[in-house]
């Protein structure tokens, strides 16, 4: 309550400052006030839903944008405890500026920090290092001291992929990214249950005759959900943020089944190997092709599987894209992708040629 009563009285003292006219217009406002629109149970429902259920979504938005790390981090759970070592501890940091923005300008440039550790494990007698703490963020660098050289720590590595570990494994970061999301959710709740209840005292109070007006005035009323997701627009912002959490789940999983491959691209004419290990790693390096890409599926590269991606068009009718899967000079199967649509058709189309790849070839690989 004492809060409620700080942050009336801060509204009061800003509407005394903002206020058009200054304190003559606050006056003015007090001697021929406004009509305050009735307030009911109906109201407060329509309020609570135009307010909280909006911004739940956004809430979700920002839990599909970092989906890949919260698939990831879960995906920790059951990895293997073991113990490393600190072999480097130091601050890191790294600025990123707009170049739109002007020099002078305080907001042109951001500058991140943290603490970056590098520890050393074994696995199998195989010695490796990383400096992962966990799959949502890094390690605050106020916390320097607590990763002294040469201090033992308890890890936890992936069975399948010993190159990968963290320090923290499980639910514990992802619940904190849970609790942010709920302390701001409730922040708002409080807010717009604040403002209510300033509504609803300000109808009180106002002159008889005003709320005779507001009695009489047609209000719109809130018709349950129904209402909302009769939008057409807002169906369709349902459906992308289905089709974003889809693609952001699908281009997580592993290709090889958690192994490493060392595939052959040729990009635009330029030819390069790159490590593969999630759907993930080939759409970044196809997302650099302006015009053609090829993968490479096996060694013997033209002789072998590949899949062939030609940019047919990119523009104002979409992005499309031909693709076709061959077998040496042999063409398997096409398809034609509008990736506007959704790049799922696409990492579908890929999935399945390394599919049968990995057939042609047994589960081997290096």
């Amino acid at each position: 309550m004492e809060i409620l009563g700080f942050l009336t009285l801060f509204l009061v003292l800003g509407a005394l400052i903002m206020a058009p006219g200054g304190p003559k217009g606050i006056m003015k406002f007090i001697r021929d006030p406004p009509v305050i629109p009735v307030i009911g149970v109906k109201q407060i429902v329509a309020w609570y839903g135009r307010i909280l259920i909006p911004l739940s979504l956004i809430i979700l938005v920002i839990f599909l944008i970092s989906a890949g790390g919260i698939i990831n981090q879960m995906g920790t759970t059951y990895w293997s405890p073991s113990e490393a070592t600190v072999i480097e501890s130091e601050v890191r940091s790294e600025t990123n500026c707009d170049p739109s923005k002007g020099i002078n300008d305080p907001d042109r440039c951001n500058t991140r920090i943290w603490l970056n550790v590098i520890y050393e494990y074994q696995f199998e007698i195989e010695n490796y290092t990383s400096n992962r703490y966990h799959f949502l963020g890094d390690l605050d660098e106020s916390r320097e001291s607590d990763y002294p050289l040469g201090k033992t720590l308890q890890i936890y590595i992936d069975p399948d992929d010993p190159s990968e570990s963290v320090m923290v494994k499980g639910f514990v970061p992802i619940w904190d990214e849970i609790l942010a999301g709920m302390f701001f959710f409730v922040l708002i709740a409080i807010l717009t249950t604040y403002g209510l209840v300033i509504w609803k005292i300000a109808y009180h109070i106002q002159p008889a005759a005003n709320r005779a007006k507001a009695k009489e005035a047609p209000g719109w009323e809130w018709r349950g959900l129904r209402d909302l997701f009769a939008s057409s627009r807002f169906a369709g912002d349902l459906n992308e943020l289905k089709e974003f959490h889809s693609v952001m789940k699908e281009s997580t999983k592993n290709m090889y089944e958690g192994e490493i491959k060392h595939l052959t691209l040729d990009i635009d004419g330029s030819r390069k190997s790159h490590q593969i290990k999630s759907m993930n790693d080939i759409l970044m390096l196809l997302e650099t092709a302006e015009d053609h890409a090829t993968i490479f599926l096996e060694e013997s590269l033209e002789e072998g599987r590949s899949v062939t991606m030609d940019v047919i068009e990119a523009g104002g009718q979409g992005f499309i894209v031909s693709l076709t899967e061959s077998m040496g000079s042999r063409s398997v199967r096409t398809a034609r992708i509008d990736l506007d649509d959704s790049p799922l058709p696409l990492m579908e189309f890929i999935r399945t040629a390394v599919k049968n790849a990995n057939q042609e070839q047994g589960t081997w690989w290096n």
